[in-house]
């Protein structure tokens, strides 16, 4: 995955935020391993890539305190 988000085209890079988003509204404990990931999407250079990250990442805040939720009642 990492080799597609460093890709040259934006579109590329888009997809693959799309894709982490859709992972990890699948399976909640993917968010602890693709966190690093959309980080370094959030310093992309294309704007569109950085926008696309921001709204991904307003989406999964459920998706985290989902993961985070549990793991403080216990």
């Amino acid at each position: 995955m990492i080799a597609f988000q460093t890709d040259k085209s934006m579109e590329v890079r888009k997809f693959v935020i799309g894709f982490i988003e859709e992972a990890c509204k699948r399976d909640n404990e993917l968010l602890l391993k693709l966190i690093a990931n959309l980080n370094m999407l959030l310093k992309d250079e294309s704007v569109n890539v950085v926008k696309k990250a921001i709204l991904t990442l307003t989406q999964l805040y459920k998706v985290a305190l989902q993961v985070i939720i549990p793991s403080v009642l216990l």
